[in-house]
């Protein structure tokens, strides 16, 4: 494998020569495919740095990175990861009982009068039926009861609250 920096009008690419057996690698490491110049290729500095090991002289200085540098391509990596989960529409988590643990259905408003989008609850509903992934707002409005909602900036503890409050049995 050979990585190297070419000079284009639309800026810098970065152009991986491999043999077949390594375009997983370079696939894993963001470069894209372009089956006209068969060749893969990526703009993007922090992928190539990824593959640095392999740069040729073009590029070798400007990939080989110091230790501040590498935790700062895998802090940008990690950024652009919570990004695309924040960009999905829903999150879903299904119970044993039934009930679903849902972001992004409906918004919520705390006692203080503090607005949170629905992007950024949590709701549990109790379904009569099993819940259809594929037609979320459909499935809830037909079969489901919406029983609880919490902020759900820290999704994983918005689900152990969620997920307590669905075993909770109510004392009449």
């Amino acid at each position: 494998m050979k990585i190297s920096k070419h000079t284009t009008s639309n800026g810098n690419v970065f152009i991986a020569t491999i043999s077949i057996s390594e375009r997983e690698l370079v696939k894993s490491a963001g470069f894209h495919f372009d089956a006209i110049k068969n060749r893969w290729w990526s703009r993007n500095k922090a992928h190539a740095a990824q593959l640095a090991d392999f740069a040729d002289d073009t590029c070798k200085d400007e990939l080989s990175a110091s230790p501040a540098q590498k935790m700062k391509i895998v802090a940008d990596a990690i950024t652009q990861l919570h990004a695309s989960q924040k960009s999905k529409k829903y999150r879903i988590v299904k119970l044993p009982s039934g009930a679903v643990i849902i972001r992004g259905t409906q918004s919520m408003i705390l006692e203080d009068g503090t607005e949170y989008s629905a992007d950024k609850v949590a709701s549990l509903y109790k379904m009569t039926k099993a819940f259809n992934e594929s037609d979320v707002p459909g499935s809830l409005l037909q079969h489901g009861t919406l029983i609880a909602q919490c902020p759900a900036t820290d999704w994983p503890l918005a689900v152990v609250a969620l997920t307590a409050e669905d075993s909770r049995e109510e004392v009449i």
